[in-house]
């Protein structure tokens, strides 16, 4: 008798154990924050999005092998592509537009909005 109730409490133990659950805030911080979009300059918010993100392919030297020629490198090429409408496109993965970046998962819905908002206030640069 004395082993069955040993066996139970070591049992219950161990479900109370794992009976640990997250909240969705929790697992899915970024989801949760406050999006900060005061930063959206080219220099300070732009930019580094960019070269973390897409130099993989779109850097001057890997564009012509990996990136379609469609360097992101420097301000001109990141505000023409972004005149034309591609950078948004890809980014959201519109209809006609390949989504990017490419075999990875899409950037957060903040940094698509700070992009949104550089674009919407004429590009600044600094």
């Amino acid at each position: 008798m004395k082993i069955r109730y040993i066996i139970l409490i070591a049992f219950s133990a161990l479900l109370i154990n794992s009976c640990y659950y997250d909240t969705k805030e929790e697992l899915y911080p970024q989801l949760f924050s406050a999006c900060d979009t005061a930063q959206y300059d080219y220099t300070n918010a732009i930019q580094p999005l960019i070269s973390n993100n897409c130099f993989g392919c779109h850097s001057n030297s890997s564009a012509s092998a990996y990136g379609n020629n469609i360097s992101l490198e420097g301000y001109s090429n990141v505000k023409s592509v972004a005149e034309s409408g591609k950078l948004i496109g890809a980014l959201k993965g519109l209809a006609g537009y390949s989504p990017m970046p490419k075999n990875s998962g899409s950037l957060d819905n903040c940094s698509i909005i700070v992009i949104e908002k550089w674009i919407a206030n004429n590009y600044p640069e600094n």
